[in-house]
């Protein structure tokens, strides 16, 4: 039967240090991830590292040797008895965050990750379980790899059609506006609850990090909530466009969507390619950021400049021909992206089940 056990009876926990001041070739892994080189190591076995500070808190599981750990972050190896990887897979399902002290800068400390209760079943146990969640995130980074490459291969197909032709200096430069409906999105009153929660997708610039397609969202409306701003309603393949404080990711919209007004989106008429615009657009950050930061404390490009930036419109042929290379590349990216948010939710769920053994291993 498994056992309930506090984890800094299975564990050792060490805290990093700061960095050494010269460059080197060992990674140095703190709380928010990899940052730059050191010319030595302090950890060289499988660690679970847990940020310590703020909102980088949540644990990563590292298994490569000769690493820096750093100051902003906590190291954990596992003792005799337990699984260090089956730990990691317990402590992703800890809402770290919510544990953290503190005031303005919130610290999760040793003491409280030493008093965290874990379910510990046999160690064999412990490693099938691992196992098969692993296989899950396995799937998962295969699937994200091949949608970086299947970027790629669309930005050099983008390069070859738009950036390389010899008919370039052919092609006029018109505004964003001519390209489809621009829309600036906007939030519905926030002290009516009857307009959020329901299954619309509600857009802000954290769902758009690292996705070429917004798949899922942090907040949602309710039907209501979407009817009250139908005028703001973009519909899938759509172009979303951050403009405020953080300024030009770019995303695709999976689903019929709304967003709130830190975003510009682009309904791309039926002449004109999603993706010429998708590429376009990323090309273009340097200009975007530069644009929203002109006299103001925080960047900020309204709809109507963002709708007179100018781009080269090519023929109808070219863009065509584009289309009908980029449009299976961006469908598998799609895909992808949604098994792997199916698969998450898989993995996630399954924990519990493997442990309580409602599911048998």
């Amino acid at each position: 039967m498994p056992k309930t056990v506090l984890l800094g009876d299975v564990v050792t926990i060490q805290s990093g240090k700061s960095r050494p001041s010269s460059s080197g070739e060992y990674p140095v892994y703190g709380g928010n991830g990899i940052s730059n080189y050191a010319d030595d190591y302090n950890i060289s076995e499988p660690t679970v590292i847990v940020g310590r500070v703020g909102a980088y808190c949540g644990s990563v599981y590292i298994e490569r040797n000769n690493f820096w750990l750093s100051d902003n972050a906590l190291g954990l190896t596992a003792r005799e008895g337990t699984d260090l990887k089956y730990l990691y897979y317990l402590l992703k399902h800890q809402d770290l965050n919510k544990r953290s002290v503190g005031g303005a800068q919130p610290l999760l400390t040793q003491g409280i990750l030493n008093n965290i209760s874990v379910t510990l079943p046999d160690v064999g146990t412990q490693k099938e379980i691992a196992k098969i969640l692993g296989d899950l995130d396995i799937k998962i980074e295969l699937n994200r790899r091949m949608n970086e490459t299947l970027e790629k291969i669309g930005q050099a197909l983008f390069k070859h059609y738009f950036i390389d032709s010899p008919d370039r200096k052919n092609w006029e430069r018109q505004p964003l506006s001519t390209f489809g409906q621009v829309v600036c999105g906007k939030t519905p009153p926030k002290t009516n609850k009857e307009f959020f929660g329901g299954n619309v997708p509600f857009i802000k610039i954290p769902d758009m990090h690292g996705q070429t397609f917004i798949t899922e969202t942090q907040d949602s409306l309710s039907e209501k909530g979407r009817d009250y701003q139908d005028n703001k309603i973009i519909p899938p393949y759509s172009l979303c466009v951050s403009c405020i404080a953080t300024v030009g990711l770019v995303s695709i919209t999976a689903l019929s969507s709304q967003t709130n007004q830190q975003i510009n989106s682009i309904v791309p008429a039926k002449n004109y390619s999603i993706f010429y615009l998708y590429f376009q657009l990323k090309n273009l950050k340097d200009e975007l950021v530069n644009r929203a930061s002109s006299g103001s404390a925080t960047p900020n490009m309204n709809t109507s400049t963002f709708s007179k930036i100018k781009i080269s419109s090519p023929n109808q042929k070219t863009f065509q021909g584009f289309d009908d290379v980029a449009r299976p590349l961006f469908q598998r990216i799609l895909t992808n992206q949604n098994e792997n948010k199916n698969l998450v939710l898989l993995r996630d769920s399954l924990l519990p089940r493997l442990i309580s053994g409602k599911v048998g291993i």
